[in-house]
């Protein structure tokens, strides 16, 4: 019995150091966003699995892990478990709910505990006809792709697709530029109805390797730098390339106009050099990217960094670190974005996606409790005040992309499949619209094999998720937001009301991590609106798609519901000319 204890305290301390690892983004694995030039149904993506500790805990810890990175050509790094090369390092990450908004992002989002809200046997929300908050934000309405056929996202036609630019591929020596590849990728982007958001990612070899002949890797590569994940030795080559790049896509018949700094150079598995360097490269990029913009007199836009950590551990300074440098470098700012998925600091829990050894996915993979939709938003007003502290005075703010998000990282989760993962992606569209994001791009679009779990909203056979009819829904809701009184996002409930001419769309989601988030309401309508019935279609544990609408009474204005736990409902009235 005493063995036994002992072995389970030696667990339990394992456990809470790679807890505490992950927090400080020592045990963090991610692939680019952008497809392949010739994308397949059989390429695979390896997500940034880093994350910080639950708010209000402090975790000091000393580990020893072993991850091995390997860039190859394709520019898929793929860490391997390597039995001789080890690391030990000392990581602090503190959460304080007091940390100001204004000052670098806090870690984890700072919120009480999501705890149902005691109610009466229906909980009034109410819809308010005559209080608009707004036009509708179709910017958030985007996808990332690597893999599999885009083609099958239609119907649904994004608004924004990341891809990447492989310019390994594209510059194989000095002097060679081959875009053919990349152009047939913004071309289908097009072709789906979406703007390309190409990543200028990462470095040709022939650039980096005189670099990383003489570059010290992090302390968890377990080998040499590579010559992809480093600055360029030459930085007018790097520029010119760039620059032959972007005047390329920027004037082709399909263009593509909006571009990215590098992806997750906060991670040592996207980047092996210094952080300086990394800042010196950015500049070069954006200077290159502005100087095609005022040749072409096109509205080209470059924006950055694509950072995982920004909100937690060592990396809550790098977005306003990567702001401040590019304005001392003189360089426009087209955007700022940064990578979020809500289970943090957990894994997947169902199958290791294969960036870290069983053993230490099997110590970290779970449903985290305090999951919640509400991240999206602390998280965003956390960023912009950052931002805002790094800008001269009186310079608009940049716009705000969550580039990659989804509820898990690092491991398959069964509840991107099902109704569960549909509630989280409409709470979560919920929330970034609230808090004023101005663009986001779930990852991802096209699930990139057949196990079950994966991050696409489409199946790697076309199939549609239930979270894919979200996102089908979210863009058919034209108009004008109208002001909603009642729901309980800390207790699990959302709601979302849109005026579209005579029509009015109204969508609830139900979603908790853990324990239910069922519910019965009152929905009033505040104002005029003659209809006596709604259309109702709902994503549950019975229905998979939005196919199914039945008529919903109206009774005096009100519409009374009973709301599964994890559930959608979308209704559509006709209210008359508004």
């Amino acid at each position: 019995m005493g063995t036994r204890r002992s072995l389970r305290r030696a667990f339990e301390a394992t456990r809470a150091t790679l807890l505490a690892v992950l927090a400080v983004g020592m045990v963090a694995c991610g692939d680019d966003d952008g497809p392949s030039p010739t994308p397949t149904a059989t390429a695979s993506a390896t997500r940034s699995a880093t994350a910080p500790p639950s708010p209000t805990l402090t975790h000091t810890a000393t580990a020893s892990a072993t991850v091995q990175p390997t860039a190859t050509a394709s520019r898929t790094p793929s860490p391997t478990a390597s039995a001789t090369a080890t690391f030990t390092a000392s990581a602090t990450a503190t959460s304080s709910p007091s940390a100001s908004p204004t000052d670098s992002p806090s870690a984890t989002p700072t919120l009480p505990a999501d705890t149902p809200t005691a109610s009466p046997t229906r909980q009034a929300i109410t819809v308010h006809l005559d209080q608009s908050l707004g036009a509708v934000n179709p910017e958030l309405l985007g996808v990332g792709w690597n893999t599999g056929r885009l083609e099958d996202i239609a119907p649904f036609a994004p608004t924004t697709v990341r891809i990447d630019a492989h310019l390994p591929a594209v510059s194989p020596d000095a002097g060679t530029v081959q875009l053919a590849s990349l152009l047939d990728a913004v071309a289908r982007v097009h072709a789906v109805g979406g703007e390309p958001l190409v990543i200028l990612f990462p470095m040709p070899d022939w650039l980096g390797a005189p670099t990383a002949a003489h570059c010290t890797p992090p302390t968890l590569v377990g080998g040499p730098c590579s010559p992809e994940l480093v600055a360029p030795a030459d930085f007018d080559a790097w520029e010119e390339l760039i620059a032959d790049v972007v005047r390329t896509l920027a004037t082709a018949p399909q263009p593509a106009l909006r571009f990215e700094s590098w992806n997750e150079p906060d991670l040592f598995i996207f980047w092996h050099d210094t952080q300086d360097a990394f800042f010196r490269t950015a500049a070069a990029t954006h200077r290159a990217v502005a100087r095609v913009a005022a040749e072409t007199g096109l509205p080209i836009e470059i924006g950055g960094p694509a950072a995982s950590l920004s909100s937690f551990g060592v990396g809550q300074r790098f977005i306003p670190d990567y702001v401040a440098a590019m304005v001392a470098a003189g360089q426009p700012i087209g955007f700022v974005s940064w990578h979020w998925y809500a289970n943090y600091p957990f894994l997947g829990p169902d199958g290791n996606e294969g960036n870290v050894p069983d053993i230490i996915y099997d110590m970290i993979a779970q449903v985290n409790p305090d999951a919640t939709p509400r991240s999206y938003t602390q998280l965003t007003h956390n960023i912009r005040g950052a931002v805002a502290q790094q800008l001269p005075p009186g310079s608009a703010m940049p716009p705000l992309n969550i580039d990659e998000w989804n509820l898990s990282a690092g491991g398959y989760d069964l509840r991107n499949d099902t109704h569960v993962g549909a509630s989280f992606v409409a709470a979560s569209l919920i929330e970034m619209e609230r808090a004023g994001l101005d663009r986001a791009n779930i990852y991802r679009s096209i699930s990139g094999n057949t196990l079950p779990g994966d991050w696409g909203i489409v199946g790697p056979n076309g199939e549609h998720k239930p979270n894919w009819w979200v996102f089908d829904a979210f863009q058919q809701m034209h108009g004008e937001r109208l002001a909603v009184e009642g729901d309980d996002p800390a207790g699990g409930l959302w709601a979302r009301a849109v005026h579209d001419g005579p029509v009015l769309h109204i969508l609830l989601s139900t979603f908790r991590a853990t324990g239910g988030s069922g519910r019965s309401v009152a929905l009033a309508l505040d104002g005029s609106c003659t209809a006596s019935a709604a259309d109702r279609a709902v994503l549950d544990e019975q229905s998979t798609t939005f196919t199914d609408v039945l008529s919903q009474p109206v009774v005096d204005g009100t519409i009374s519901l009973d709301l599964g736990s994890e559930s959608v409902t979308w209704l559509r009235l006709q209210c008359g000319t508004p």
